[in-house]
This record gives structure tokens, C-alpha cells and sequence, in this order.
């Protein structure tokens, strides 16, 4: 019996089991790369008729470190540069084939639903995050399966996905996102079992605190639990999982409500008006808050929401427009060989940024928006004869200039002869572009 590691609702038997350990900051920094210490846990997949060691990267065994820190939102790390993986709790490949199976947020929820020392378990897979069920997306790809999780449903081939989360997913609109993205991924029946707001946050937690009822309640809320159909919105999602949870939040806490609020509020903000307004009317009762005082938290949420993906769109597509430029008619861009191209055309640079920015058609009008204020510049052409890059002289280039003949408006000088040139004349400026 392992006596050092324990978490609720898992036996520390399975635990050891499952190669969970203490791990030191010099043990996690070597696996993980982080200076924290922590609960290592190893994943593991079924290659032909053998458990093996997930490895990523190369032959290295993949582990996720549950850090030792306390008001966190970085509890669970694992190593820079690593994919998606699923955890398979051990024992899953042995389990019957055509039951159900949960996908729940959370290695140690798949352990403690999958612990075969309770009175009840089932087969459940660990994910690392609401989206932890599809490996990084690729853009123009669609999305695929961890691959730990398409070995477990070809070997026990369920009859249904649950996909489980804490309580409070029944507020937060990215967990709707990650609904039907699963489903569209699967396609196969997905249901959302419901943990009450009312009720310990997570399945492990439930339990833990349940004890010998909790087979039973489990078992409930399987049956009553929510099906994504076909081509569903999130927004439709969110609404069913808010109006379940409605009788619920007249028995929250002062303090638990107050959150109930926060979140209600941001995820309002997220849907179509139409939706958040019909979330209003179902939530101002049990909240004691007027509809209209409501609105207006939500609308100024919405504001902040959308000037909050702007600003990180625009962080994203920043380093694919740094070598293009506009000078209030054409648009250019600087080559490997620093000579530059012109583009002529809005049209045109939308394409050019889809093709070889990879930037998608919404994106790229954002792209295109940025090139014309953030690269923009008051000259581009020949100075003292010469285009802009390097110069070729008994088969050699030499740099032409110091500086190229594209300027900032509010930067141009005037010509000096000794400090900006090599065999020709340049513009001398206070603020290089480059």
C-alpha cells in the first residue's frame, strides 16, 4: 500500500497501481521541466497485446506533474513542446466491450471512476483539459482523436460517450464548444451527464463524499443525462445545461452564488442575444437580480469579451505580417534575400496571406487591417536608383545599404551621403523600420 500519495475518492492501492509518486523539484524538472514538486503521473497506451509507455518526445515516457502549489491555475504541467494525450486508467483494456465510456477533465477522475477496489467502477479516460479528447488542431485539417483515446474505443468499442465534467461546466460556454466537437469527432452518441451545483465539484469528490450511495447516484445521472444531437449549436448546449441546473441555485451559498453570478454573466455574454436573454429570464428569480440590471452586466461583459479576442487575434497574426508593408496604395513584402516584392491589390494580399500565412478568410481581413496600420509606411521605391536589398558585383552581394529605401512617414530625413549607403545613396532616419 502506497501510504505517501493519496487523493480522494482512489484507493491508494490503485494509485500504486497506476505508477502514481511522489515526485521531487530535481525529479520534475528532469521529466516534466518545471521547479515545482509534485504528484507524477505516467501515461500508458496498448500496442497489440501489450501495455507500454506513451512516449513523447522520441523515446521518452510522457508523465503530467499534479503541481505541489495552492490557488493555482496552473495545477497540472507537462513538458514544453509535448502533444495531447489521453490517460488510460490501468485495467481499461480489460474491461467488457459495449458499455459506456466516460471521458472526464482529469486523470485523477478517470482513476477514481475506473478503481476496480470500489463497489462500483466503469471505464473512463482522463483528459487534460475540456479539449484534451483531440490532439492540436491543425488549421484546414479537421480535428482528430488523442490517440490514446481512438486505441481504447477500438478495443472496447461503448455503445456511448459520456462526457463528463465538474459541476460548474454547466456556466462556463467553452465546455458547450467542447461538446460538439466531440461529437462532431465521434460521430457516435454522445451524452453530458449533470453533477448539481449543489453537489461536490468533482466526480471523484462526489465520491468521496457519497461513499456506498455513490454507485447508485452514478448510475442516475447516466440515465438522465444530456444528448448532443446532430449539427448542435454551443449555444444550445449551454442554455439545456444552464436550464438544468436552475432549481439548483436558490440552494447555493452567499458565496457560491456570488460565483453563480460571475460566471452566468460570461456566459451569457458568449451567446447569440437571443439566447442570453432567454438564460436571463431563466435565472433572475432563483438569483434574486432584476433582467434588466442583468443585461447590462452582460452587455458590458460581451464588450470586454470581444475587445479580449481581438487583442489576441491580433497577438497571433503578428509575427505572419512583420515583413509586409503598405504605402497607402501597394502592399509589399520583404523577401529572405531582403529584396521586396510588390503586391498589388487588397484582393490579392488576402489570398497571399491564406496561401502562405496559412491565415484563415476572417483572419486575414484582421491581417490585412493590421499590415495597413501597424506596417505602414510613407516611401517605398528606388533611392538614388537602386531597389531596396543587397547588391550583386563579380558574382558576390554586398548590402546596398544600411538601411532599406521603405520608410515610416514620420521618420523621413534627408539624404546624407556617408551614413546610410554602399554605392549609392540612402535615407537617413531617426527611427529604422528595421
Amino acid at each position: 500500500m502506497n501510504d505517501q500519495v493519496k487523493r480522494p475518492g482512489i484507493s491508494p492501492d490503485y494509485l500504486t497501481v497506476n505508477q502514481v509518486r511522489p515526485a521531487s523539484v530535481d525529479e520534475a524538472k528532469r521529466l516534466v521541466g518545471t521547479d515545482t514538486s509534485g504528484l507524477l503521473i505516467p501515461y500508458h497506451t496498448r500496442i497489440g497485446d501489450g501495455i507500454v509507455p506513451v512516449h513523447d518526445p522520441d523515446n521518452t515516457h510522457f508523465h503530467r506533474l499534479r503541481r505541489n502549489v495552492l490557488n493555482s491555475d496552473h495545477k497540472y504541467h507537462q513538458r514544453k513542446g509535448t502533444g495531447i494525450h489521453a490517460c488510460i486508467p490501468w485495467g481499461t483494456f480489460e474491461r467488457p466491450t459495449g458499455q459506456d465510456l466516460i471521458c472526464v477533465e482529469g486523470e485523477f477522475k478517470a482513476m477514481s471512476l475506473s478503481d476496480p477496489g470500489a463497489p462500483f467502477s466503469t471505464a473512463a479516460v482522463g483528459l487534460s483539459g475540456f479539449f484534451g479528447f483531440h490532439v492540436k488542431a491543425v488549421e484546414g485539417r479537421p480535428f482528430e482523436l488523442a490517440p490514446e483515446l481512438v486505441e481504447v474505443r477500438h478495443a472496447l468499442r461503448p455503445a456511448r460517450l459520456h462526457y463528463l465534467g465538474d459541476n460548474d461546466t454547466a456556466l462556463n460556454y467553452d465546455f458547450a464548444i467542447a461538446a460538439t466537437r466531440l461529437k462532431s469527432i465521434v460521430r457516435t452518441s454522445v451524452f453530458l451527464p449533470r453533477i448539481g451545483l449543489d453537489e461536490p465539484k468533482g466526480i471523484d469528490d462526489c465520491r468521496e463524499q457519497m461513499g456506498s450511495k455513490f454507485g447508485y447516484w452514478f448510475q442516475n445521472i447516466l440515465e438522465q443525462a444530456i444528448e448532443v444531437e446532430d449539427e448542435m449549436e454551443p449555444d444550445t448546449i449551454a442554455l439545456m445545461l444552464l436550464r438544468n441546473q436552475v432549481n439548483r441555485l436558490d440552494r447555493l451559498m452567499d458565496s457560491a452564488k456570488q460565483k453563480a453570478v460571475e460566471r452566468i454573466i460570461k456566459l451569457a455574454a458568449r451567446c447569440d442575444e437571443t439566447v442570453a436573454d432567454e438564460m436571463l429570464s431563466l435565472v433572475k428569480k432563483p438569483l434574486g437580480i432584476g433582467k434588466t440590471v442583468l443585461s447590462k452586466k452582460v452587455e458590458a461583459a460581451r464588450r470586454e469579451w470581444r475587445e479580449q479576442q481581438q487583442a489576441a487575434l491580433q497577438d497571433r497574426l503578428r509575427p505572419k505580417v512583420q515583413t509586409y508593408f503598405y504605402n497607402g496604395s501597394n502592399y509589399w513584402r520583404r523577401n529572405s534575400d531582403l529584396r521586396y516584392t510588390q503586391l498589388t491589390g487588397g484582393e490579392n494580399m488576402l489570398n497571399h496571406l491564406a496561401i502562405e500565412q496559412g491565415v484563415g478568410n476572417e483572419a486575414a481581413k484582421v491581417a490585412l487591417y493590421m499590415i495597413q496600420s501597424e506596417q505602414q509606411v510613407g516611401f517605398a521605391g528606388r533611392v538614388a536608383g537602386y531597389q531596396a536589398g543587397p547588391r550583386e558585383e563579380g558574382g558576390r552581394a554586398y548590402p546596398r545599404y544600411r538601411r532599406t529605401d521603405i520608410y515610416r512617414a514620420q521618420a523621413l530625413r534627408v539624404l546624407d551621403r556617408h551614413q546610410g549607403c554602399v554605392g549609392g545613396f540612402a535615407w537617413k532616419e531617426s527611427r529604422p523600420l528595421f
